[in-house]
């Protein structure tokens, strides 16, 4: 089975004044827009650039939309589409002007990119920004606002590509646990996981000493103030490569748990 794309499908009380709208604040296109009884709009399609979202009124009596309630109903929202941009601060000046509500003020992101998060006037919360999760490239720097946790996550990947066992249990807990699938593969009574800097170092080593040419080229880092997930693709010699993800936990500027997920 091929996916061509995903489209949201959002529900709105007012539904034309909600396309004239997006239209105005956000750039969208009509693509099609097929109204319904008394003013409603049965269905709509949207587009910005390659984007498109779908979207109808709540009372247009169609089955989808008996299933379905604006957050201007509600009180809140349960998702929100983010949509990548080229220019989020042209974007976000003309939000503005159109009176969107800020929620998230334009910022650099800490993964990447820039972008905001505004309200539109029924309480559909939309995202833009310039990060695209479809480039591999994405890589956060390590000294971006001093994040100790990106710090320590290339201080992990260098000592790791170096195969230098010492500095990279320096990064860890005595009491840390490590989980991976390689680990419950090959010493399956340990269902996965170890702990403590012991087994880490009896295990790193057999690794090391296994797979000399073992490295791991980094696609992405993603961090808050206690986790970092990276993404990574492991390369060994004769074999193929494997895209990996992990999640370091962090606390007191250590990790304390680390958990790898082979994709």
């Amino acid at each position: 089975m091929h996916i061509h794309s995903i489209i949201p499908a959002l529900t709105y009380n007012d539904a034309q004044a909600a396309v004239e709208w997006l239209s105005a604040a956000f750039g969208f296109e009509k693509h099609l827009v097929v109204p319904g009884e008394s003013g409603t709009i049965r269905h709509a399609e949207l587009t910005l650039g390659n984007a498109m979202v779908m979207l109808g009124s709540t009372n247009n009596g169609s089955e989808y939309a008996r299933l379905t309630r604006s957050p201007a109903e509600l009180g809140y929202q349960t998702q929100s589409p983010y949509v990548v941009v080229d220019d989020p601060d042209a974007l976000y000046a003309k939000a503005l002007q159109h009176g969107a509500r800020m929620v998230i003020s334009l910022k650099d992101e800490a993964h990447g990119g820039r972008g905001f998060t505004c309200a539109d006037p029924e309480g559909h919360l939309w995202s833009f920004g310039s990060y695209d999760p479809w480039k591999e490239t994405v890589h956060v720097k390590a000294d971006q606002k001093g994040s100790v946790p990106l710090r320590i996550a290339h201080e992990w990947l260098d000592a790791f590509n170096a195969h230098d066992l010492e500095a990279l249990l320096a990064l860890y807990a005595d009491d840390a646990e490590h989980f991976s699938p390689k680990l419950y593969a090959l010493r399956p009574e340990t269902k996965g996981m170890v702990k403590g800097k012991a087994a880490l170092r009896d295990w790193w080593r057999d690794a090391f000493h296994r797979l000399p040419t073992l490295r791991y080229e980094v696609k992405r880092l993603i961090a808050d103030n206690v986790n970092v997930f990276m993404e990574y693709t492991r390369h060994v010699e004769g074999e193929l490569a494997l895209n990996v993800g992990e999640v370091l936990q962090l606390r007191d500027g250590v990790i304390v748990a680390s958990c790898v997920y082979h994709g």
